[in-house]
């Protein structure tokens, strides 16, 4: 039995394989063989690109990170401190990026190098 990890699917696979002349198909899967049962509460990551330029992948929400979430969601309720998230070089989830707001935690993306 093979456990998915990660999906990528590419919006193009013209602009992705142009160089190569085989027909290639648009999604990437990244999976482990396993015995085990899938858990019903295991996380897949799934990303979409327009094509190799911007294959950059997202951060989702994970066990240590809602745990960080809490203790941010506390700091900024309990204790009115200001906590922004910021992404560098890097992409978010939508779920990720909701849970942020509604958690009163802001959010910032600079490029990398802190631009």
């Amino acid at each position: 039995m093979m456990r998915p990890e990660q999906i990528h699917v590419f919006n193009s696979r013209k602009e992705v394989f142009s160089r190569d002349s085989v027909l290639q198909e648009n999604i990437i899967l990244n999976a482990v063989k396993s015995l085990d049962q899938w858990p019903l509460d295991k996380e897949v990551i799934v990303s979409i690109s327009g094509g190799s330029a911007d294959l950059v992948s997202p951060i989702i929400i994970g066990k240590e990170i809602r745990s960080e979430i809490e203790k941010d969601k506390y700091l900024v309720n309990k204790s009115d401190w200001e906590i922004i998230w910021v992404f560098e070089n890097a992409n978010a989830s939508k779920p990720l990026i909701e849970e942020l707001k509604q958690a009163g935690i802001g959010i910032k993306f600079i490029k990398k190098g802190g631009k």
